[in-house]
C-alpha cells in the first residue's frame, strides 16, 4: 500500500511540475491525466476527482499565499469533512490525502483530530469541557446561548474543535439547545439530553452525518428548523409526546432515516420537513395535523391515524342507555294532533259563544270549499 500510495503522490507531482497547481481545478483533465499517470488507481484518482468538484482544491490554492491560519484550518476542516463523510473513507485514509494536498500546496501541516486535547470554557451562563475522548459535557441553569453561522463557520466555542467531539453530554439544569451548536460536527455519534430541555435551536444538530440515534425527552416542545438536516446516519427517531410543531426541514436529506413515530400533539408540518428521506416509506401523521406539499419525499406513504372523537363514538354506539327509552305509538302523530286543536276549538266556541255562532264562522269556510269543489 505504501508503494502505491508514494506512485500517487509521484503522479500528483509530476502534474504539479508540467501544468502547475491550477490544473487540479479542472476536475475531468485530472482526471483523464491521472488514468494515464497513475494506472490501477483508479479510486484515488476520483478522490481527487471529487474534492476538484466541490471546489476544495481550488480553496487550497487560494491559501498559498495567505497567513490567515485560522481560514486554513476552516478549509482543512471542510476537506476532511468531505474525506471522511461524503466519500466515507476511515480516518487514517482521509489523513493521508489531507496530508498529501498540504504538501502539493505547499502549506504548513494542520494538527490532526485523531490525537484530540482537552479543553474548557463559558458559554453564557453555561460551561462547557471537551476531554481526550471526545466527550463535550455542557451544565449549569438555563438556555444555551445561539450560535450564528458566517462564512462557512459557526461561532460556537467548540467549532474549531468540533471533529473531536465524539459524544455530547448536557446536563440537567440546561433548558434550551442554541442555534447551530453542534452543526458540522461530523464525528459526533451520541447525545443525551436532559428533561430540563424544552427547546431545540435551528439547525442544532445538522450535518451530524456520523449521529444515527438520539433520544428526545418528552420535554422538548418546540424543535426548529433544520435541526436535524442531514443526518445522513439517522436510522429512527421517537418524537417527543407534546411536540407541537415539526419545521420546515427539521429531517430534511436524512437519507438512512426508516422510522418516525409522530405523537398527535402536532398539528403541523412544515415544508420539505422530510424531504430527501428515500428510505422512509410508511408514515403515519395525526389526522387533524396539516402537512405543507412538499414536506414529504414523494416516494413515501404517508397515512393518517382515525381521529380519537370518531373512535369515542363508535365506542358509545355499544353502550346501553342509562335510561329506558319511552315508545310512542303511531296513531299519536301530527295529524291526530291537528285534530285534537280543531276539536278544543269548536268546543271553546260552543260552550262560550253558542252553537249559531260556530256556524256562521265555518259557513264561510264551507262555502270556499264547495266553490273550491265544483
Amino acid at each position: 500500500m505504501e508503494h502505491d500510495n508514494d506512485n500517487f503522490q509521484n503522479a500528483l507531482e509530476r502534474i504539479r511540475r508540467e501544468f502547475g497547481r491550477e490544473i487540479f481545478q479542472d476536475d475531468k483533465r485530472v482526471f483523464a491525466i491521472l488514468r494515464d499517470l497513475a494506472p490501477g488507481m483508479e479510486a484515488e484518482s476520483n478522490v481527487i476527482r471529487q474534492l476538484s468538484k466541490r471546489g476544495l482544491l481550488a480553496e487550497l490554492e487560494s491559501l498559498a499565499d495567505s497567513d490567515d491560519a485560522p481560514r486554513r484550518e476552516r478549509v482543512v476542516m471542510k476537506l476532511r469533512a468531505c474525506l471522511t463523510d461524503y466519500l466515507q473513507l476511515s480516518d487514517e485514509r482521509a489523513e493521508y490525502y489531507v496530508a498529501l494536498l498540504l504538501d502539493l500546496y505547499e502549506l504548513p501541516p494542520v494538527a490532526s483530530p485523531l490525537t484530540p486535547t482537552t479543553a474548557a470554557g463559558h458559554t453564557g451562563p453555561l460551561t462547557w469541557s471537551l476531554n481526550a475522548d471526545g466527550l463535550l459535557t455542557i451544565s449549569g441553569g438555563g438556555p444555551m446561548e445561539h450560535y450564528a453561522f458566517a462564512d462557512d463557520a459557526v461561532n460556537s466555542p467548540w467549532w474549531e474543535r468540533r471533529a473531536e467531539i465524539v459524544s455530547v453530554n448536557i446536563r440537567n439544569g440546561v433548558t434550551t439547545v442554541g442555534d447551530s451548536a453542534f452543526y458540522g460536527c461530523a464525528n459526533l455519534q451520541s447525545v443525551k439530553l436532559p428533561d430540563s430541555v424544552t427547546r431545540i435551536g435551528e439547525w442544532a444538530f445538522a450535518d451530524c452525518a456520523k449521529l444515527d440515534a438520539i433520544a428526545l425527552p418528552d420535554s422538548v416542545r418546540r424543535i426548529n428548523r433544520g435541526a436535524f438536516s442531514d443526518c445522513k446516519a439517522l436510522a429512527e427517531i421517537d418524537l417527543p409526546a407534546n411536540l407541537s410543531v415539526i419545521e420546515s426541514w427539521t429531517f430534511c436529506n436524512c437519507v438512512r432515516l426508516r422510522r418516525v413515530s409522530i405523537p398527535d400533539s402536532v398539528s403541523s408540518i412544515g415544508q420539505r420537513a422530510f424531504q430527501g428521506c428515500t428510505l422512509l416509506s410508511h408514515l403515519q401523521i395525526p389526522a387533524r395535523a396539516w402537512a405543507d406539499s412538499s414536506a414529504f419525499e414523494p416516494s413515501a406513504n404517508v397515512t393518517r391515524r382515525v381521529p380519537p372523537a370518531v373512535e369515542t363514538r363508535d365506542a358509545a354506539q355499544n353502550v346501553k342507555p342509562r335510561w329506558k327509552p319511552i315508545d310512542i305509538p303511531a296513531w299519536l302523530n301530527a295529524a291526530t294532533y291537528q285534530k285534537f286543536l280543531l276539536f278544543l276549538f269548536v268546543l271553546v266556541v260552543i260552550l262560550r259563544h253558542g252553537l249559531l255562532t260556530l256556524l256562521l264562522l265555518l259557513a264561510p269556510v264551507g262555502l270556499f270549499l264547495f266553490l273550491e269543489r265544483s
